[in-house]
């Protein structure tokens, strides 16, 4: 995917989204929090869900909105504080991100769909499942789970490269991710994203930039209080041990932030139920579907085409595309 995929600043970015003609639905959780539901493709396709992480909103889904909008029906939302979505009564943890996915599926989509969850958005599914088993099971076919963890972040995280998890390491830590300060464009913010959020061997700057500009437009008190919420959060085997559909896990080799040794965890709980579709390792960082966005597109696409499809639709696809 060239350059031109990653626009240099957000008001560019929220642009690229616009050409691609969403339809904006507003869905009102329990507690009064209201999330914006973005929906691009033919309404009567099958259904692939997009659930964001930590500081980003549903823009940061541009290179699938743009890869795999064409096939497939894709929804993707602001999770509550992010994006255009408001925080409601209740603070984000585990819990309340799989209150708000189930808030999602329930409202917006119809049919069971591919559900694919990046770092939080990860989280948010295996909470969802953990806590909605019902639903998840008549919402769902097949899940996504990259760059993801069920916990021990203040302790596992290579983020902060003094982090030994020591008390005094996950105290300091907690100051700096507690921390309200805004995220300034440039270089230096830039470079440090790179090298410490993605795999700064292959990134390029504008897959840096991008990715600096969904976060720049992060509430930096919101950022910072999902931040101390997720290095407590504690889901637990169970929640992997819910997931009751075909799953991928996507790790990066070289993700700091949440390191692929988590990701290998879930996989492998995931494996024991028998609901392994794959893991894929990626020689990514944190942000594999940036990173490698067609890789990422590919296996949406795959799972997809194989549990979302039915048999007629998938043999009709390569002959469309040949004519």
């Amino acid at each position: 995917m060239n350059s031109s995929t990653f626009p240099p600043v957000h008001r560019e970015i929220a642009a690229a989204v616009r050409m691609c003609e969403p339809t904006v639905s507003w869905v009102d959780t329990a507690d009064g929090a209201r999330l914006r539901v973005m929906s691009f493709g033919p309404d009567d396709a099958p259904t692939i869900v997009l659930a964001h992480g930590w500081a980003c909103r549903a823009e940061y889904w541009l290179p699938q909105i743009q890869g795999l909008a064409g096939e497939f029906r894709v929804v993707c939302y602001d999770q509550r504080g992010h994006g255009f979505s408001s925080t409601g009564d209740r603070d984000i943890d585990g819990d309340v991100v799989g209150d708000d996915l189930a808030a999602v599926m329930d409202a917006a989509v119809a049919s069971p769909a591919i559900v694919i969850g990046h770092s939080m958005g990860g989280i948010s599914i295996l909470s969802w499942w953990k806590r909605h088993p019902e639903q998840a099971k008549q919402k769902s076919v097949g899940a996504v789970l990259a760059n993801t963890t069920l916990g021990s972040i203040a302790t596992e995280t290579r983020l902060l490269p003094f982090n030994n998890g020591s008390e005094l390491a996950i105290r300091i830590g907690r100051i700096l991710l507690g921390a309200t300060l805004p995220m300034p464009r440039g270089r230096l913010t830039r470079d440090a994203v790179r090298k410490l959020v993605m795999n700064p061997r292959r990134t390029t700057d504008e897959q840096a930039n991008f990715v600096c500009e969904i976060a720049r437009t992060c509430n930096a008190g919101v950022r910072a209080r999902t931040a101390l919420a997720l290095a407590d959060l504690d889901l637990g085997d169970e929640a992997a041990e819910a997931v009751g559909v075909p799953a991928v896990v996507t790790t990066g080799t070289f993700d700091q932030v949440l390191p692929d040794s988590m990701g290998k965890r879930i996989a492998e709980i995931i494996d024991r139920t028998g609901h392994l579709e794959a893991l894929v390792e990626l020689e990514t960082g944190h942000t594999g579907n940036i990173e490698a966005p067609e890789k990422f597109n590919d296996i949406a696409r795959k799972l997809a085409e194989r549990y979302l499809l039915t048999p007629t639709e998938a043999d009709a696809e390569p002959a469309a595309k040949a004519g």
